[in-house]
């Protein structure tokens, strides 16, 4: 039985390309594709994916929130982030959000295939390209109990996803659109992140931001 993969990606380049890759290979199936995470869980709510190819950069909400939304609403379908980012932050914080696998751009499609099958069966899967450190750590961090929880871990699923759009240069309407929020509710999620996170403005948002890795320093003139 085939493994059925679902691509979500707006390059044209992946988004097309990709699907006829992997038709040489007999057990994988690409029955669908959409170019941002919307527009992913409208066709996901008829398709039931073995495993969901996400891409990070993404228009309107990003990859990495994209996760749990996709978790939640299919629990039995795996995750591959598949970006050309490789910071630790963002493979952190992908497996945290609930993928099983992160593989890196430019990777041979051999690599993809490896880790489209692991995904499938349950197992975490890292590109050869990142470092195994990388993982190592993740790993260790989940054992590890925490003495004394952040102000980051404290905020709700959605305040986080409202502040990574916010660090992100998201105005309020924007989030709005995104999150299918009232502008009225981002900003009460706004006045709440702050106040966890001891945050007097948005500057002071993104430095924590930074801190934590969430954002590049060069997003942003701090």
């Amino acid at each position: 039985m085939a493994l059925n993969i679902f691509i979500v990606d707006d390059h044209p380049v992946i988004k097309e390309g990709l699907p006829v890759m992997l038709e040489h290979y007999p057990d994988l199936q690409v029955i669908g594709s959409a170019v941002d995470a919307h527009d992913a869980l409208k066709k996901l709510k008829y398709l039931s994916p073995d495993v969901i190819i996400l891409d990070i950069s993404l228009p309107q909400l990003s990859g990495l929130d994209a996760i749990s939304l996709f978790r939640k609403e299919l629990p039995r379908t795996q995750i591959m982030v598949f970006s050309m980012h490789e910071k630790e932050a963002y493979v952190h914080r992908a497996l945290s959000a609930g993928a099983l696998g992160y593989i890196v751009k430019g990777s041979p499609i051999s690599e993809l295939i490896e880790g489209l099958r692991a995904v499938h069966a349950g197992e975490y899967f890292l590109s050869s390209r990142m470092k195994k450190e990388v993982f190592q750590t993740y790993l260790r961090d989940r054992q590890d109990e925490p003495s004394e929880p952040s102000g980051y871990d404290l905020l709700t699923e959605r305040e986080q996803q409202v502040f990574r759009l916010l660090v992100a240069g998201s105005s309020t309407q924007q989030i709005s659109n995104s999150l299918h929020l009232s502008p009225k509710t981002v900003e009460k999620h706004r006045t709440s992140v702050s106040k966890k996170l001891e945050t007097r403005n948005l500057v002071e948002m993104v430095k924590y931001a930074v801190q934590l890795g969430i954002i590049d320093t060069d997003t942003w003139e701090i």
